[in-house]
Formats: C-alpha cells, sequence, structure tokens
C-alpha cells in the first residue's frame, strides 16, 4: 500500500524547497569554484616551471656553471627543486632536491602533479642533446590559499542559504494567511446564498482558485435550482392524475351503486390517467438514467430508425414524408437513439394539425449523422426555442397538456452521444429539430 506524505504548511514547504535550490546552487558553485581555481594553479605552476626552464637554457648557453645557476636562480625559492642528469651520468642537484627526487619517483604521478605528505609538486621535465632538465615546483602555499577561499567561500553559501530559507519561511506568513483567510470563506459559504469568494488576493494563483471555485458554486446552485424545480414539477405533475383518479374513485363510490353508467365513464377516465402517469414516470425514469453509460455495439442504425418511424407514425394524421438513409452502420447504444426518435416525432404529431405535413430526414455527411424532424404545424415563438429543453418547460402559447420533459430527455441523450440538438423554423411555416452525432 502506498504510503501518504505527511501534510505540511505551506511555509514548510517553501522553506524546504528554497533549501534544496540553494543546497544545489552550493553545490554547483563549489563545483565550479573549485574546477577554476585548480585548473587556474596547475597553468600557474605550469608557467612557473616553464620560465625556469627557459631561464635555465639560456644561462647554459652562456656558458654558466650549472650549480651556479641553479641556485642562484632558486636563491628565492626555497620550496622549488632542480635536478639536472648529463649524458655521461653526471647529476647536478640544487638545495634539498636530492632527497625531494627521492620521494617524488616513488609516487604516483596525476598529470604533472606528485602528491607528498609535506605538499603537492608540479614536475617538468625537458630533455635536449646533452642533458635532461627536472623542475619540480611545489604548489603547497597556493593549495592552502585554494582551501582557505574554498571554504570560506562555502560557509558564506551556507549562511546565505539558511538566512534566505529563514526569510522565505517569515514571508510564506503572509502568503499562508491569506490561503488561510480563502480556505475559512470557502468552508463558510453555502449552495443556498448568493456569497461567492473574492478575487481580490495579492497571490495570482489565489485569485484563479477563487475565481475557479466561484464558477463551480454557481454551476452547483443552478444544479441545486434545477433539481428543486424538478421535484416541484414532477410532484405537481403526478398529483393531478392522482387527485383525478381519487375523485372518480369517490364517485363510483358514491352514485356507482345507482347510477351504473357512471362506473364505466369513470374507469375510462382513470385507466387513461394511470396511462399519463405511466408514461410520465418512463419519462422521469429515463431522464435520471440518461448520464448512466451504456454499452455500444455495431447496429443498422439506418434501417432500425426506418423501422421506428414507420411504426411511430402508422397511426399519424398528418403527411409523413420519410427520408432515412437504412444503409447507415454505426456502433452505438440505441437505449440513446430510442427516446431522440420517439421524443421528436410524437411531438411533431402533437403540434401540428392534420393538414399539416411532417419531414423526417436521416442522413451522414462529412461523417456525421443528422437526425431532422420538421413539421409545418403552429411552430415555436422565438423566445421560447432557448426555454423548450428545460425540464418540465411548457410553452405559454401551447394549447396541448405534456410533461414538459421530452426534449429534456432528447437533449440529454443527445449528449451522451457527444452531439447537438438545435431548433429552427421552417419555411415557410412550423420547426425543425435537428440533431448532429459525431461517427
Amino acid at each position: 500500500m502506498k504510503m501518504r506524505k505527511p501534510i505540511q504548511s505551506v511555509k514548510i514547504i517553501l522553506a524546504k524547497k528554497l533549501t534544496k535550490i540553494m543546497a544545489l546552487i552550493i553545490l554547483l558553485t563549489s563545483f565550479v569554484f573549485s574546477s577554476v581555481a585548480l585548473f587556474s594553479i596547475y597553468r600557474y605552476m605550469g608557467e612557473q616551471a616553464e620560465t625556469i626552464v627557459e631561464a635555465v637554457e639560456v644561462g647554459q648557453s652562456s656558458g654558466e656553471n650549472w650549480l651556479a645557476l641553479m641556485n642562484a636562480y632558486l636563491a628565492h625559492e626555497d620550496d622549488n627543486v632542480m635536478m639536472i642528469e648529463m649524458k655521461d651520468g653526471r647529476r647536478y642537484f640544487s638545495r634539498g632536491a636530492r632527497e625531494t627526487f627521492l620521494a617524488l619517483a616513488s609516487k604516483r604521478k596525476w598529470g604533472h602533479l606528485v602528491f607528498l605528505e609535506q605538499g603537492a609538486y608540479y614536475i617538468v621535465q625537458d630533455t635536449n642533446d646533452d642533458y635532461r632538465l627536472s623542475v619540480a615546483i611545489e604548489a603547497s602555499a597556493l593549495m592552502t590559499l585554494f582551501w582557505r577561499l574554498f571554504w570560506s567561500t562555502l560557509c558564506l553559501l551556507i549562511v546565505l542559504m539558511v538566512a534566505g530559507a529563514g526569510y522565505i519561511y517569515w514571508k510564506s506568513r503572509d502568503w499562508s494567511e491569506e490561503m488561510l483567510d480563502l480556505t475559512n470563506r470557502i468552508k463558510q459559504l453555502s449552495p443556498l446564498t448568493d456569497e461567492h469568494l473574492p478575487t481580490d488576493y495579492a497571490i495570482a494563483e489565489l485569485n484563479d482558485i477563487a475565481i475557479a471555485f466561484n464558477s463551480l458554486l454557481q454551476a452547483q446552485r443552478a444544479a441545486v435550482l434545477r433539481e428543486q424545480t424538478f421535484v416541484v414539477n414532477a410532484s405537481h405533475d403526478l398529483k393531478t392524475p392522482i387527485a383525478a383518479i381519487r375523485g372518480h374513485v369517490n364517485l363510483i363510490k358514491r352514485r356507482g351503486a345507482k347510477n351504473p353508467e357512471i362506473i364505466a365513464e369513470s374507469l375510462d377516465y382513470i385507466d387513461n390517467e394511470s396511462k399519463r402517469m405511466e408514461q410520465l414516470v418512463q419519462q422521469l425514469l429515463s431522464l435520471a438514467k440518461a448520464e448512466v453509460v451504456q454499452p455500444k455495439q455495431m447496429e443498422a442504425l439506418g434501417q432500425w430508425i426506418k423501422e421506428e418511424v414507420v411504426h411511430l407514425t402508422r397511426n399519424a394524421s398528418q403527411t409523413i414524408h420519410i427520408q432515412v438513409d437504412e444503409t447507415i452502420y454505426m456502433e452505438t447504444s440505441l437505449h440513446y437513439w430510442r427516446p431522440i426518435v420517439s421524443n421528436l416525432i410524437e411531438n411533431a404529431i402533437n403540434y401540428s394539425k392534420s393538414s399539416d405535413m411532417i419531414i423526417i430526414q436521416f442522413y451522414e455527411d462529412d461523417n456525421r449523422l443528422y437526425f431532422i424532424v420538421s413539421d409545418t404545424g403552429e411552430g415555436i415563438p422565438t423566445d421560447e426555442k432557448e426555454r423548450i429543453f428545460d425540464r418540465f418547460y411548457r410553452g405559454e402559447h401551447s394549447q396541448r397538456q405534456g410533461s414538459g420533459i421530452g426534449l429534456s430527455i432528447v437533449r440529454a441523450m443527445t449528449e451522451q452521444l457527444h452531439g447537438t440538438i438545435s431548433v429552427k423554423d421552417y419555411q415557410p411555416k412550423g420547426v425543425s429539430f435537428e440533431v448532429v452525432i459525431p461517427k
């Protein structure tokens, strides 16, 4: 099981992050400083050794004595040593050179450098026809200076790191106070009020969080309002047929024995109202299940829609024109398509006259499927077109009764298919619903 990271305050997190960054900077700075300093020391000792070699060669060409030449040149360089080996086997050593070169001969060389207990030496050898010259430049003083500078710089960087971490920890109190303020305001907000979070914090990211949370809160409040309206409207629509059924039941109880003809009439009314309730319950269930993902399979969608359209319009009194491409196949779920097709066709039949015409189209274009239901009926006023997809909305000018959730179901199912639905006027009169589904 994966262990959960411990919860820490923003002050601690920022201080730790800065400490890590500063530690990395210290390591990089120390590495660069060491590399540059050591290279400079190495190069300086090489130049010094080459200068000695050139001076000895010039002195030798002028006929000066070897020992006098070496001791004279190294008179003020007590730690540097020199050795000259002649072809006949003779050797000349400067002061202290014999012991130093014997010790250097037993040590491993690192390039031109050899390290002894008493210090480091930079060794250069030059060979010509008459002799071989060996020069050892003592580097202990320079290395001591290097280490002093290195440790001084390192200590200074560590002090700066500690001071920077402390400053960030202290400064982060202001930031954390704003975060705590935002957190407390969020806890106090209610989805049932119109309050919202302020967006005037000094930290831009907190303003972004507040703006995003306000948008989420607004959407939640809209959802709560829709659900409240949904419950109220559903309760009202269910109470109406229930009240009618109970009224006719009481009528049968009071007058049924003496007036048998009332029983048949009331039973017909009860049957119609119960069917209306059943249809409303089915629509409510469809709306509730709209967001449930359904399994998909390859369907002969064009052929199925043609059969469904023929079945739904078999008793319609209007003139029906069906233009369906039966060759269309698609991997989909008919659970989504069934309420789309049935609700749009039933609306067209219910809201148009017998003398009107209904046109039903289904075709594919540019890798999109189009299902269009148009009628030449009474149409929909412009100011109602944006509201007809709301739950339980009934047009103010409509003279027909309905649950008011049919088009809500159509929109919900269309969105599950990642499609869109639009409504527009049908010329010269009427209305047209267009469902577009990506294939």
